[in-house]
């Protein structure tokens, strides 16, 4: 690897462990939903954050939809080695773990959504994390409610630290 190589490399965003800061929000249920995305690398350097408008969905379906458009565009972005979802959802996390089952037909099809996206993922582990830890998630997914019809509002990375599959 030649200097400009090593310079480049240095300067891209560490993906070794990723956290992803995940909410969804429902006015009603089902009613106005959004979901809200935070990433941010190892060294706790941001990598993007998604504000997200979702149509008609109970909150546990943004919950899930939330999880999903988070895994979708950081994997499309990164590869990712490890990486930890943190979540103020006791229900999410403890279906994704396997500790409830998921008795919905809908939201059985999101975890299963989700599943196929974390088979990408060599290392992989969610956890429930206070609300107070999930601040600028949460403002996010409610900012996703009241953009109505605006999906995928991001702040993207800088292109140049963008590590390419």
């Amino acid at each position: 690897m030649n200097e400009s190589e090593s310079e480049e490399e240095s300067e891209r965003v560490n993906t070794e462990l990723v956290s992803l800061y995940i909410h969804g929000s429902a006015e009603g249920n089902p009613r106005r939903a959004g979901a809200g995305v935070v990433a941010l690398n190892k060294n706790r350097e941001f990598m993007f954050s998604i504000r997200n408008w979702l149509g008609a969905r109970t909150t546990y379906g943004a919950e899930y939809m939330s999880l999903i458009i988070g895994l979708d565009l950081l994997l499309r972005w990164w590869e990712v080695e490890k990486l930890v979802v943190r979540s103020n959802s006791r229900l999410l996390v403890k279906q994704m773990d396997g500790d409830l089952k998921v008795r919905n037909n809908k939201l059985h099809n999101l975890k299963d959504e989700v599943d196929q996206l974390i088979e990408q993922v060599e290392d992989f582990k969610i956890e429930q994390i206070p609300r107070e830890k999930n601040k600028e998630a949460i403002r996010l997914s409610h900012e996703g409610i009241s953009v109505i019809g605006e999906y995928h509002k991001y702040k993207e990375p800088d292109p140049s630290k963008i590590r390419v599959k």
